[in-house]
């Protein structure tokens, strides 16, 4: 355990439940440090500052929570929706002392108002994915596109990316309303993962958890997707000229899968988030 280190966790309900990144973060963080959990639901209006007492930081895990310039804590704030409701948090995030966003163009906004920001890549509690592996040569489906389609901002590019492979011959599943462990199931039943990033999206936890998982993660071309998983060899980009050919190879998606895998377990397990998270608060005192 972190020696004199207290933390209070603010998370919302539906990130609690669905077991996502906010609730793994506190899983890993509460076998390093003293950490409570609270649900911003049942988070009396105003009241940030009375719970935070006793505490040596807060993290606001929630955009439906902001912190309150009475608290004594050290305030961290994490941008797990960046870009998608940076709005609200741009209410309040001045407050924080700290400020942890999947984006690069939030974290040089911030940089740019004096906020201590760094990057927060997405990552994964890998342990919870052993039971839901894909097994290539039994695949019900070819690929999976998680998220919404229609109304995203990176939405076009989705459909278009799901539509390419459909016309190449390929099933796709574009599931929806799913609880976390039938997404899951759903996941381990395809072989390929398919991820489409405009650039007024951020880099989204679907493509670890497609590694996770052991699929051929394929993506749109993306300098955010090349720095943590190697195109050719981890993942596969959709401008590759012999893309369908390859994606017909059921060994050859399994070779990227294995790789994007190994990749996954040695640089982006929720273990090494939270390592750079506490690197960065003992740094800074």
């Amino acid at each position: 355990m972190q020696p004199g280190m207290r933390i209070l966790h603010i998370t919302d309900r539906y990130g609690w439940e669905s077991y996502g990144t906010k609730r793994s973060l506190y899983e890993e963080l509460a076998r390093r440090v003293d950490v409570t959990p609270q649900i911003d639901h049942e988070l009396p209006v105003g009241r940030c500052g009375y719970l935070s007492c006793g505490y040596t930081h807060v993290f606001y895990a929630s955009t439906g929570c902001g912190p309150s310039k009475k608290e004594r804590a050290i305030k961290v704030g994490f941008g797990f929706s960046d870009p998608l409701h940076l709005n609200i948090t741009m209410n309040h995030w001045r407050e924080f002392d700290h400020y942890f966003s999947l984006s690069p163009a939030v974290i040089e906004a911030a940089r740019r108002d004096g906020i201590d920001a760094h990057p927060f890549a997405p990552a994964v509690a890998a342990h919870r994915y052993g039971p839901h592996q894909s097994d290539h040569r039994a695949a019900t489906t070819d690929a999976i596109m998680l998220g919404r389609i229609a109304g995203h901002p990176s939405g076009e590019l989705r459909a278009r990316l799901v539509s390419h492979l459909r016309d190449g011959g390929l099933s796709v599943a574009t599931p929806s309303g799913l609880s976390r462990e039938s997404l899951l199931e759903a996941i381990s039943r395809a072989r390929i993962g398919l991820n489409a990033l405009g650039p007024a999206g951020a880099l989204s936890r679907s493509v670890f958890e497609y590694a996770a998982c052991g699929l051929c993660i394929v993506s749109t071309p993306d300098s955010r997707v090349a720095e943590v998983f190697t195109p050719g060899k981890e993942c596969l980009f959709t401008d590759m000229p012999d893309l369908l050919e390859q994606l017909r190879d059921v060994e050859r998606c399994r070779q990227v899968a294995a790789a994007g895998r190994a990749r996954l377990l040695r640089d982006h397990t929720m273990k090494r988030r939270v390592d750079q998270i506490l690197e960065v608060l003992q740094y800074f005192g």
